[in-house]
């Protein structure tokens, strides 16, 4: 019925199942967005009081760095409700987590510190090499880098990866920041390494693939935390709200989780 209201095929029938046509695809990206307006619209009447501060703490990477519109949009939703929000290191977070200074954190639980039997994983991808359209710099030898400081699993798997493959490499770029680092790679400064989704964001960089030499990274992967006794109605209306953002799989294939399709 579906495909006759749509005038498409949307499924591909076959002897080990089905699987969606190009078209089926297509809408299943209108119906994520269509679902998560409807929830988002049940929650706004459902809890229109909800009222009072949320101190959050995103660690800054590709889903961090996005998260912040549907920060904005909660906002919209539950006027009573104040957001603030610090952006750090995974490790700084969870520091602050513990303190009582944060209520909630997206982080990467490899750069936390101790691990906590309560993350919820909400998000995982594939790290890359990320580099300039058209750039040189994973030419050089040793390979110039862009690197976060002190503990950070993009760091580490960058240069535990290169070490184990014999590639010579030079730290060129530092900061906290990831989107300073993707500019320098996209400088051509440095490589970078990174959520495969961060080629995705800026068309003047691109993920380097196998042909460059360059060795594979692993996954990379954002859990929610709460801190002590934070688990208020306004944090949890905030976390289920973050959890069905990240919600769709990614199929594989850097593509934007459905946060960024809706911002």
């Amino acid at each position: 019925k579906l495909e006759e209201t749509v005038g498409s095929v949307l499924f591909e029938r076959g002897a080990k199942g089905m699987s969606l046509t190009t078209q089926g695809e297509r809408l299943v990206g209108y119906a994520r967005r269509f679902l998560s307006a409807h929830a988002e619209a049940l929650d706004a009447f459902r809890h229109p009081d909800l009222q009072g501060e949320l101190k959050i703490g995103l660690n800054g990477d590709a889903g961090g760095m996005y998260l912040s519109r549907l920060f904005a949009r909660f906002a919209e939703t539950h006027p009573m409700a104040k957001i603030s929000v610090k952006i750090a290191q995974s490790a700084v977070l969870a520091e602050l987590l513990d303190a009582g200074r944060l209520d909630l954190c997206v982080l990467s639980p490899d750069c936390a510190g101790r691990p906590n039997d309560d993350d919820l994983l909400v998000h995982e991808e594939p790290l890359a090499w990320i580099g300039a359209v058209g750039g040189r710099a994973h030419l050089r030898e040793p390979l110039p880098l862009a690197l976060a400081p002190g503990r950070c699993n993009w760091r580490t798997r960058a240069i535990e990866s290169l070490t184990e493959a014999g590639i010579p490499w030079r730290e060129a770029y530092v900061s906290e920041a990831p989107i300073a680092m993707l500019a320098a790679a996209a400088a051509d400064l440095a490589v970078a390494a990174a959520p495969s989704s961060a080629a995705v964001f800026d068309p003047t960089v691109k993920a380097l693939g196998a042909e460059t030499g360059l060795p594979p990274l692993g996954a990379s992967s954002l859990a929610l935390r709460f801190g002590p006794s934070k688990r208020t109605p306004l944090a949890e209306a905030l976390a289920s709200r973050i959890k069905d953002a990240f919600a769709a799989p990614w199929g594989g294939a850097p593509r934007a989780p459905r946060i960024f399709e809706d911002a």
